[in-house]
Formats: C-alpha cells, sequence, structure tokens
C-alpha cells in the first residue's frame, strides 16, 4: 500500500512465508497450536461454515486418533498424514473435494509403513 493505494498481485505471485513449516515438520503441540490460528483465519475469511465444520472435526479426528497411543511414532504419523491430506485437499479443485473430516485409515496405514520402511533403511531403531 502506497499513499492510499493497494497494489494488487496475481495470487500464484505470493509466496508462503519463509518461516512456514509443513505440518509433518512441527511437533504434535505446534501442530495443536497452529491449528487453532488456522481454523480462525478461516473463519475470519468467510470460508463456507461447511468447509470450516470440516476441518475442524478433521483436526479432532488426528488429536484423537488411537495413533496416539503409539506415542511419538504414532504422532509422527499423524503429521504425515495431515501433510498429505491438507496439501491434497487444496491441491483439487473445489467441485471436486472430498470430506477431510473422513480419515482414510488405508493412506494413514500406508504412510504409517513407509515412514517405518525409510527408519529400517536408516538403521533406526524404534
Amino acid at each position: 500500500e502506497v499513499e492510499g493505494s493497494i497494489t494488487l498481485r496475481p495470487t500464484l505471485s505470493v509466496a508462503a512465508s519463509k518461516r512456514a513449516r509443513y505440518d509433518h515438520n512441527l511437533s504434535f503441540n505446534d501442530f495443536l497450536f497452529a491449528r487453532n490460528g488456522f481454523l480462525l483465519h478461516i473463519e475470519r475469511e468467510k470460508w463456507s461454515p461447511k468447509v470450516v465444520d470440516s476441518f475442524n472435526w478433521f483436526f479432532f479426528n488426528i488429536e484423537t486418533h488411537v495413533f496416539r497411543q503409539q506415542g511419538d511414532q504414532g504422532e509422527r504419523v499423524l503429521l504425515h498424514y495431515a501433510s498429505w491430506v491438507r496439501a491434497d485437499w487444496h491441491d483439487t479443485p473445489a467441485a471436486e473435494r472430498f470430506n477431510i473430516a473422513t480419515i482414510n485409515e488405508t493412506l494413514l496405514n500406508y504412510i504409517a509403513q513407509e515412514l517405518n520402511s525409510r527408519d529400517i533403511g536408516k538403521g533406526i531403531d524404534r
């Protein structure tokens, strides 16, 4: 903004903050903290109540998922799942978007297996 005027830029020219991090690069507590800001922001931006509700349930379902009983490893899987699913949801055309609140257990288990395989390949003892 310069002296009362606004400069508009195409959406594609807007980059994410340099401080932005993927969900899977956060601690689980930081993820839950970031959730609050995200939900507040989408409500302020007047996203449809149905979408806001879906994201509320998405975060609730992640936070209360049985994988959390596995401690850090389960939380790691859930964070990778959240990264994957949220990116996919945002990349999907609006008319084709899925209900993000529904946890895809098949995908979640696939991610768990992939992370476990990576750990084994790196010689990481879980």
